[in-house]
């Protein structure tokens, strides 16, 4: 809701922010909303609005893991603030008496952040100082829980035009993609198959990288013009506003050795042409769904993406 209504009566404040001259072609952001339609009836503390280069995103880990410390510290004080019964946010519009639950035994805090995509549960961990005062604990990671991710398209086959290919791809007509929600929508599609050498992404160049990104463009351009595809591919169940192709995230085997027995590097093209400095939390979230999907990944297995960026 406050996201449709961001786009057709407030886009001038996005364009402010995110475009240039104050922003960049790659600036993200994240406004906080302290009321929102689950705010107000007791199922999450915050919500939060997403901007990119090209609009609103629905879902975005990144921001989610660097809000979850900002909204702990924001009221972390003092052992004998109220917060510490309930704790609350002070904003513009007053006081918003939605509580963040605090364990003081295990130093973790939990709160649910509204995002357009649905309720994100975000535990963050902090540290308490002898004086009475609390921040985020910078040593320990946070994590979340995302709304239900899956698969929904494996080996799909895109029929590229001769007139709309690129270079990379040869004599190629054909294009091998698979397709996954974790919060928006992503093609996911091996270095080779756009017809980039796997180690191009492991030691990334600028040519390599714009390559890459009139590859990315021309692939989801052609995914976008047909009909068909969007109808089969990009379908949720709750919200007609979360279908629609939200990025290209092109994969290659690791040449980094994280430790983990399966490693993916990748590198991800979203909104218009946005590159993601990370490896994408909602993108992630789609691979992992799309990994047990394919049967490469079963329930209790961890799995490292890496990012060339």
């Amino acid at each position: 809701m406050i996201r449709a209504l961001a786009r057709s009566n407030h886009d001038h404040i996005r364009r402010a922010l995110i475009c240039e001259p104050r922003g960049h072609r790659e600036m993200y952001g994240a406004v906080l909303r302290p009321h929102t339609e689950l705010t107000e009836t007791g199922k999450a503390e915050m919500g939060v609005l997403f901007l990119t280069n090209d609009g609103y995103s629905t879902m975005c880990g990144h921001a989610t893991l660097a809000l979850g410390r900002f909204l702990v510290d924001s009221v972390c004080d003092d052992w004998s603030d109220p917060m510490w019964a309930g704790s609350t946010f002070s904003t513009e519009h007053g006081h918003q008496s939605n509580q963040i639950t605090f364990y003081r035994e295990r130093g973790e805090a939990l709160l649910r952040l509204h995002a357009p995509c649905g309720v994100v549960r975000v535990t963050v961990p902090f540290v308490a100082y002898e004086d009475g005062s609390a921040r985020a604990d910078t040593k320990r990671p946070v994590s979340y829980l995302s709304v239900p991710s899956y698969a929904t398209g494996v080996s799909v086959v895109i029929e590229v035009a001769t007139s709309g290919s690129w270079p990379e791809l040869g004599q190629r007509r054909e294009v091998v993609v698979d397709i996954a929600y974790g919060g928006a929508f992503y093609i996911v599609v091996s270095a080779s198959q756009l017809g980039f050498p796997p180690a191009q992404l492991n030691s990334l160049t600028k040519p390599t990288l714009a390559a890459l990104n009139e590859a990315t463009k021309t692939l989801k351009r052609i995914f976008n013009s047909n009909a068909e595809l969007r109808a089969q591919y990009l379908q949720h169940a709750e919200h007609a506003d979360l279908q629609f192709l939200y990025g290209v995230i092109v994969t290659a085997p690791s040449a980094i050795d994280s430790g983990e027995a399966a490693s993916e590097n990748s590198i991800c093209f979203f909104a218009n042409e946005q590159v993601d400095r990370s490896p994408t939390g909602s993108g992630v979230q789609a691979r992992v769904a799309l990994a047990y999907a394919k049967g490469e990944l079963k329930l209790g297995e961890s799995r490292t993406y890496h990012s060339p960026v």
